[in-house]
């Protein structure tokens, strides 16, 4: 997962100059301090062949196996909804 909002690689310009890159592995961090649940990131250079690609913030997904995986369960045990659309489960709950 990228973090391409108030990121310099965003497409509208107007948001590159608020690049933080630090604000939501701030956020995720602190939440997992709050309460111990939250999914988890790493800063890294990326260079392929000598080449330098910049820095990345790959991110676990948090869908049903991130849920059974730190919860318990079963994936079937989970219903995962990302920005109104379904990604797991259903919506009978």
């Amino acid at each position: 997962m990228l973090d391409s909002n108030n990121s310099w690689m965003q497409w509208n310009g107007s948001q590159r100059p608020r690049g933080q890159r630090v604000r939501d592995a701030f956020m995720k961090d602190s939440q997992r301090a709050m309460t111990g649940l939250a999914v988890r990131s790493r800063f890294f250079h990326l260079y392929v062949n000598g080449l330098y690609w910049g820095v990345y913030d790959p991110t676990e997904r948090p869908d049903a196996a991130f849920g059974a995986g730190y919860l318990g369960g079963g994936k079937a045990d989970y219903d995962v909804v990302n920005e109104g659309q379904l990604v797991d489960g259903n919506r009978i709950a």
